[in-house]
């Protein structure tokens, strides 16, 4: 048990901070842009996936999937309980709209779990733009055309976006 919770997806994980500590030694390289990229996506999944990882174990199930600020319908939950427990899967695409508030419960909780990605997304584009105003901004200068904006002055929109339940287009 130890080593499967070794694998749960934790935002902001000591694994993800040394990953994007990596990216930075390849940042100058033709390929460090979208490595950069890559690794953003993958550290923004440390929020979103959180409390889920990519084996097939009951660490995955969901019970009682329920949206909470949209509507929820019959089939999703038929889908729902197909899904085998990989990943987030039995979730559904629910831990990746930013918009969404939700719950379940966890295979081995009776209570359920409230999540709200709003809160988490947030916190992952906080987290993402401190380091661009950071580390890539002290790394690669040339591909910024003026000093980053405070956070506190793009936050307001942000959270506007994200907020929005529009497809991605």
């Amino acid at each position: 048990e130890e080593f499967y919770d070794k694998l749960i997806c934790r935002e902001n994980s000591e694994i993800a901070k040394k990953m994007l500590d990596d990216t930075i030694l390849t940042i100058n390289k033709p390929y460090g842009i979208h490595r950069l990229g890559i690794t953003f996506h993958v550290y923004a999944d440390t929020w979103s996936h959180q409390n889920f990882h990519g084996l097939q174990k009951e660490h995955n199930d969901v019970d009682e999937l329920n949206q909470i600020n949209d509507d929820f319908n019959f089939l999703e939950d038929v889908k729902s309980r197909a899904i085998p427990p990989i990943g987030h899967g039995k979730a559904l695409s629910f831990p990746d709209m930013p918009f969404l508030k939700w719950s379940y419960k966890r295979y081995s909780e009776d209570d359920p779990i409230k999540i709200n990605n709003l809160n988490r997304c947030i916190d992952a584009a906080k987290n993402i733009y401190d380091f661009i105003c950071n580390k890539v901004n002290e790394n690669r200068k040339d591909i910024f055309e003026s000093e980053p904006k405070d956070w506190s002055s793009i936050e307001d929109k942000l959270m506007e976006v994200f907020s929005e339940k529009n497809s991605i287009d």
